[in-house]
């Protein structure tokens, strides 16, 4: 059960650095706060989107895309 132990510190250090105070924390909880969901979540979901629309396009950046 070593990997699942090592996903979930994995789990804990993200969200405990998306919970340190600087100025992108800050938008994420705005976001947060306004859709209701976790900003682990919408983390998450943008890292994907910036991954796909850099390898779809063929360029060096991809679009981030707060709701």
């Amino acid at each position: 059960m070593a990997s699942s132990e090592t996903i979930n510190t994995g789990k804990e250090k993200l969200n405990n650095w998306l919970h340190e105070k600087n100025y992108f924390t800050d938008v994420l909880d705005k976001v947060e706060k306004k859709t209701g969901v976790n900003r682990l979540y919408i983390f998450l979901g943008n890292s994907i989107n910036f991954v796909t629309q850099t390898f779809r396009t063929g360029s060096n950046l991809g679009v981030l895309v707060f709701l």
